[in-house]
């Protein structure tokens, strides 16, 4: 995905780095040139493909979540190189965030404060 992103994007570097069991990422991250990932690290791979992919995903996903607001993960296993959808539990949005958009006061003051420190 953080391929896809780029690509669309037009970034010509990414950095990545791997986290521990604390989430750390303790060594300095791995710098690639995007336009190297193909050949790189994707076998038999064509741009067009791959967004093509990312799309049938995106659409199988919107049809097999049900709607709510509950987190899910999108997880991949190499070995059997299935995806599938693992419930998270727990709300995305969470409840003081809800209140503060149903408190039309407080939007229409943030909305004051916003436009008055736009840069434009």
């Amino acid at each position: 995905l953080a391929w896809l992103q780029s690509h669309l994007g037009k970034v010509d570097v990414l950095y990545y780095g791997l986290k521990d069991k604390r989430g750390m990422v303790s060594d300095i991250p791995t710098e690639i040139s995007i336009a190297q990932i193909p050949g790189r690290y994707l076998k038999a791979f064509e741009a067009n493909a791959m967004i093509g992919f990312v799309g049938d995903v995106i659409d199988w996903m919107c049809t097999v979540l049900p709607d709510g607001d509950e987190t899910w993960a999108l997880e991949y296993s190499s070995g059997s190189r299935e995806i599938s959808l693992k419930n998270q539990g727990g709300k995305f949005m969470p409840d003081w965030y809800l209140q503060f958009l149903e408190d039309d006061q407080l939007v229409e003051q943030v909305k004051a404060i916003t436009f008055e420190h736009s840069v434009g």
